[in-house]
């Protein structure tokens, strides 16, 4: 049956039948519903803000379920509207529950689940981090050096060109360096073993 009103056509089988599925065009949108007429039976919602595809879709709108496609890009919705995968120009974002999962761009971040840097990887164009439970508890790999760091500067281990540095509580316990090998003991004045 094809029907024209008011400037919209509906073509679909008869009313009741099995199905009841329909094709609406109407003045800037074009809707495909399977099963019925109700806003749920919608699977294809198409207008000047975008396509949806999927349950109860909505152009150019966040519903569960959908994907939504516009010229900002491609959303895919899971089970909420706060967990989807993102892809636009200026990468991809993927969220669960609102909280950052991923995040692939100029920077690439994995992780991020609590919604700060904890359990997290940063790759950047000149540096590779790897955060612990903290954001002063991490690796840090950048042009010739690697740091490592539990409790920020307090204690960590840096190697670069030059050699490695051992910090402890705040103070430089060791030094493997061109010049030689330092030990210390309750401070930098106070050398143990020199070797070189």
């Amino acid at each position: 049956v094809v029907t024209l009103t008011g400037g919209t056509i509906t073509i679909r089988g008869n009313t009741g039948s099995v199905g009841d599925d329909q094709l609406v065009i109407g003045s800037g949108s074009i809707a495909l519903y399977t099963g019925g007429s109700d806003a749920g039976d919608k699977k294809v919602d198409i207008n000047d803000s975008g396509i949806n595809i999927g349950p109860a879709a909505v152009a150019g709108s966040a519903v569960i379920g959908n994907i939504s496609l516009s010229s900002a890009g491609v959303t895919m919705y899971g089970n909420a509207t706060d967990t989807y995968a993102s892809v636009s120009s200026s990468g991809m974002l993927l969220k669960r529950a609102g909280a950052n999962v991923a995040e692939f761009g100029s920077t690439v971040t994995i992780g991020g689940f609590n919604g700060d840097t904890s359990y997290t990887a940063v790759i950047a164009p000149a540096e590779i981090k790897l955060y612990g439970n903290d954001s002063a508890t991490l690796v840090n790999i950048g042009s010739n050096s690697v740091d490592i760091k539990a409790n920020g500067d307090v204690d960590n281990c840096v190697i670069d060109t030059g050699g490695m540095t051992v910090t402890a509580d705040s103070k430089v316990r060791a030094s493997f360096l061109t010049a030689g090998v330092t030990l210390y003991g309750d401070d930098t004045s106070n050398a143990r073993l020199v070797i070189g």
